[in-house]
């Protein structure tokens, strides 16, 4: 199974896409982010966020990814 998030900018709904990959996070998935813009210069903080190998995500309830 595969769960793509797919953004022309930052991500406007971030809470319920963490609360979607905890949820995903006990099942057999790959998760990918894509990201698209114009803008080769554009940051994107809360996809680095989602990205970051060393931080834990916790979703809405506080359960842990």
């Amino acid at each position: 199974m595969i769960l793509q998030l797919i953004t022309d900018g930052d991500i406007n709904d971030f809470e319920e896409a963490v609360d979607l990959i905890v949820e995903c996070g006990r099942l057999p998935i790959s998760i990918v982010i894509i990201g698209i813009s114009k803008d080769t210069k554009e940051e994107w903080p809360l996809m680095k966020k989602l990205d970051d190998n060393k931080l834990q995500l916790k979703d809405s309830a506080g359960r842990k990814s």
